[in-house]
């Protein structure tokens, strides 16, 4: 199947996972407060855990099979009445099915960070329309049967294949990519900011409140800057996109944390969604040989990052802000240059 066609499938499933994951914690959860503790575990499942899966994709070369996977084990917790097992299933499924289906989307893109921005964007918005629907009666028959579509979906997608044993194409497992110095401190230079580039959008979501309207349209503006972010980069250049937004990112989040002005919280969250797909397609050319690990560590720093700030990280003053935006600005546009440099050797 097409790049296209893989990217569209996942995303569309990307959203339902992430749907079906907020709304089946939501109902077991007895309070706002035990929902906020699930979620901690969920993520702490869900991210940490993506190093060693991606390793083991890399080494196994199954990303369809290990992304289905992930969809059996979301599905499984909707009948599962534990709160914590209902967190740890949706965080294990979730982080299979994130390193199986990114590792597919990446190896089919051709270079196109469009494709690549527009499956990592319906997360968050997935996650807040699952929370919604807990909260509407009405609403809540759906839910099997939209667990049910994306397996289905999901089965298409494997019944369409023609490989032989499912295997996917990943490149091998080889860390000869990264043996040159260069390289490799780019490499920690991009983690770096996939680590600090979270705590902005965090503190940014904190001058927004806590009520759900407020979440839904950050998450609809994170949503959209990912997909901008990719589709810019085709355009005009992977370094231009991602000077521009951290630049612009930048200088809203510490407008917003300084004056606690929603519309530049707002401006900020949609800009540095934009340096996303940047940042996950570097660190997987900079990788080369081991894709799935780059794309897990990527995501297992994001969920680092959550759980740096729900312990009280929070509390970033604007000169704090001010000094992991330029770290930012700089580690990505290192690793960009880096890539650029190697990929015309």
């Amino acid at each position: 199947m097409k790049g296209r066609g893989v990217s569209v499938i996942f995303s569309v499933t990307h959203f339902v996972a992430a749907l079906a994951a907020a709304f089946v914690m939501s109902e077991v959860a007895a309070s706002f407060v035990e929902l906020f503790w699930l979620y901690l575990v969920f993520i702490l499942c869900a991210y940490c855990l993506q190093p060693m899966l991606g390793f083991l994709a890399d080494a196994v070369n199954r990303n369809t099979l290990m992304a289905s996977s992930g969809c059996v084990f979301i599905s499984l917790s909707y009948f599962l009445r534990n709160p914590l097992n209902v967190a740890f299933c949706c965080g294990v499924g979730t982080a299979a099915f994130l390193v199986g289906s990114g590792l597919d989307v990446i190896n089919t893109s051709d270079k196109k960070l469009s494709l690549l921005s527009l499956y990592l964007a319906p997360d968050m918005i997935g996650f807040c329309c699952g929370i919604l629907m807990h909260n509407h009666d009405m609403m809540k028959p759906l839910v099997p049967s939209m667990i049910l579509f994306f397996l289905a979906v999901f089965d298409l997608f494997i019944s369409s294949l023609n490989r032989r044993e499912f295997r996917s194409g990943n490149a091998g497992l080889s860390f000869e990519t990264i043996t040159d110095h260069r390289t490799l401190f780019s490499v920690l230079a991009l983690y770096i900011a996939a680590l600090l580039l979270p705590m902005l959008v965090i503190r940014q979501a904190m001058v927004l409140g806590t009520d759900l309207s407020s979440m839904t349209i950050g998450s609809v503006l994170y949503m959209t800057g990912k997909v901008l972010g990719g589709l810019f980069s085709d355009r005009l250049g992977v370094k231009k996109v991602a000077l521009t937004a951290a630049c612009f990112s930048g200088t809203c989040s510490i407008i917003a944390v300084a004056t606690h002005s929603v519309g530049f919280a707002y401006a900020g969250i949609f800009a540095a969604a934009m340096l996303v797909p940047v940042i996950v397609w570097t660190a997987t050319r900079l990788m080369a040989g081991t894709k799935g690990l780059a794309l897990g560590l990527v995501n297992a720093l994001t969920g680092a990052s959550i759980l740096i700030m729900a312990a009280g990280g929070v509390t970033l003053g604007a000169l704090v802000m001010a000094a992991l935006v330029a770290a930012v600005a700089v580690f990505v546009i290192i690793a960009v240059n880096r890539t650029e440099h190697t990929m015309k050797q």
